[in-house]
């Protein structure tokens, strides 16, 4: 299967529309096309003319122009061919798992140069920046508010899908989660573009990031995985002291559920269904099977990790995992991949398939869930609050060998004090004075400074 030369004509020639045009909107040279008129339809007005046809794509190729008088080398071309396939089935995935993501598509030109196009998103709202690092006292002002706006907005759950985003993005190795590679959509839903540098390990430069249950139960934040960027936890690959979400919404009941969801999702996928899907997308027998073979990774890493979260586990137990699969079952019947294939004929009866793995994970969680609850003095402590509070004391404990501590009376009663003062602030993060300002040489000397002063809290 895969995506043949044909589809360039599937699109116009578009406009050109250089980094400058996008408003800093793309880190590429971009195209806005649409889909190509077909000659049944060329005397048909603009208004009159289906949907699809006017719609806008971005059209970003993938690899440089070469020079004047200068012929692309092959083995360039193929490799650039790997890199458009790879980012195409990255972001597609993110569609397949979250509901309201635009589709993305493998466009290659009649002299074999690869393209990603990506539908427009509607109703697209940048994000706000994550780090203001002028010294305009106005400008960081509105910087501060558009902060604390977009902060409260995920808080009460008027924007949505952020939990979705960086869970996938776990899935997906992606190592480069920045406010400029989201957005807002029409439906106030957070948005994921620009998969690049998604499948990380791949990339023949970098080392595969592993999924830990410590990284879940720490989302929107991070332990052990290290990306390049991740919305202003880390920025160009170090970690950052003064992130730009809000330390509580790891916390957050909505922001959990998403996570929940995500994670509910990608697990009910059969594996049959990833080969069929990463065929659809890729023409190289070889590509296909580095593919699926770094997918089915992640998913196994992903629900190791899932069967530790008490998030989770309280979640598979409950009506909505049911509602959710069900509801999943329902967007695959509606959902195509390149080639119009649908996913729904990709198995044998897929809700009976979705079901199966439903009950089967039950089945897992039943037994895991032993291993994920612990009572402190008569009272349940759960999941990420436990494991970040041990974690703060300086105990690396996993959630299921912390049982062995519970006669410890001092530990008991750190654990309170600590509980306590995490209804008031973060245990992970030092917030700066209203009026102290970053300046970017000081980065790496502030994160050091932050991280002494936590190791001596611990002693």
């Amino acid at each position: 299967m895969g995506t043949s030369r044909k589809d360039r004509d599937h699109f116009n020639q578009g406009v050109g529309m250089e980094k400058a045009d996008s408003k800093g909107a793309f880190s590429h040279g971009v195209g806005k096309v649409n889909k190509a008129v077909p000659d049944k339809l060329e005397n048909v007005a603009w208004d009159d003319l289906p949907q699809k046809y006017k719609n806008t794509w971005y059209l970003k190729r993938i690899g440089e122009v070469p020079k004047k008088g200068k012929v692309a080398d092959k083995e360039e071309m193929q490799e650039n061919l790997n890199d458009a396939a790879r980012e195409v089935v990255a972001q597609e995935f993110f569609r397949l798992l979250i509901p309201g993501h635009p589709k993305t598509r493998l466009v290659v030109d009649d002299d074999g140069v690869a393209f990603v196009a990506s539908k427009q998103i509607e109703g697209f709202r940048a994000l706000p920046v994550e780090v203001y690092w002028g010294d305009d006292p106005e400008e960081e002002k509105k910087f501060d508010r558009e902060k604390d706006h977009f902060n409260e907005c995920l808080a009460y759950g008027l924007y949505i899908g952020l939990g979705e985003v960086m869970t996938v993005s776990l899935l997906m190795n992606e190592i480069d989660l920045k406010n400029g590679n989201m957005a807002l959509d029409k439906n106030n839903r957070i948005i994921k573009f620009d998969g690049d540098w998604c499948f990380a390990g791949l990339l023949g430069r970098i080392a595969p990031r592993d999924i830990s249950a410590r990284d879940l139960e720490m989302l929107p934040f991070l332990s052990g995985y290290s990306p390049h960027n991740w919305m202003g936890a880390v920025i160009q690959g170090e970690r950052f002291p003064f992130p730009f979400l809000e330390h509580d919404l790891t916390f957050n009941p909505r922001f959990r559920a998403e996570v929940n969801d995500a994670l509910l999702r990608m697990l009910l996928l059969p594996d049959e269904l990833i080969h069929h899907f990463v065929e659809n997308y890729v023409a190289d027998a070889g590509q296909q099977n580095i593919i699926i073979n770094e997918l089915m990774e992640r998913k196994n890493q992903m629900y190791e990790a899932a069967l530790q979260n008490h998030d989770f586990v309280a979640y598979m137990k409950s009506d909505a995992a049911s509602g959710q699969c069900d509801e999943y079952i329902d967007y695959l019947d509606t959902f195509k991949t390149t080639g119009k294939h649908p996913v729904s004929e990709m198995i044998t009866d897929l809700p009976g398939a979705f079901h199966g793995r439903l009950e089967s994970l039950r089945s897992a969680v039943l037994v895991a869930s032993e291993r994920v609850e612990m009572t402190v003095d008569d009272k349940v402590m759960k999941g990420p609050t436990t494991n970040l509070i041990l974690s703060s004391l300086g105990i690396d404990k996993s959630v299921h060998e912390v049982d062995e501590f519970k006669s410890d009376d001092m530990l008991m009663s750190n654990l309170k004090k600590e509980t306590d003062k995490m209804a008031h602030s973060s245990v992970r993060h030092v917030v700066p004075a209203d009026n102290e300002k970053i300046p970017q040489s000081s980065v790496k000397k502030i994160v050091e400074e932050t991280e002494e002063r936590i190791r001596q809290q611990r002693r």
